[in-house]
């Protein structure tokens, strides 16, 4: 933009490209993997991905009433106050 522009060589972007990977099934047959886009989950896998939904969203819950209602801290919150408690150490 303006004055200041960025020249990017056409083979540099193309070493970036990462080519779609090809995967091997029992008895030989190559099927091409697109990004992006997963295989149909069968219904069982759906009823376990669903359950497993149900079971998280349980203990959030359990998680939260042990806590009266509070969120935990955001982690950077911790972090900053666990580097700082070391720095002090450190000192």
């Amino acid at each position: 933009m303006g004055q200041r522009r960025v020249a990017i060589k056409t083979a540099d972007v193309a070493r970036l490209i990462t080519p779609v990977r090809r995967t091997q099934e029992k008895g030989g047959v190559m099927h091409q993997i697109e990004h992006g886009v997963s295989p149909k989950l069968t219904p069982e896998q759906q009823r376990q991905g669903f359950a497993a939904l149900e079971a998280a969203r349980k203990l959030q819950a359990e998680l939260l009433a042990e806590r009266g209602g509070e969120l935990f801290p955001p982690s950077w919150e911790l972090i900053n106050e666990l580097r700082d408690e070391r720095s002090r150490q450190l000192e």
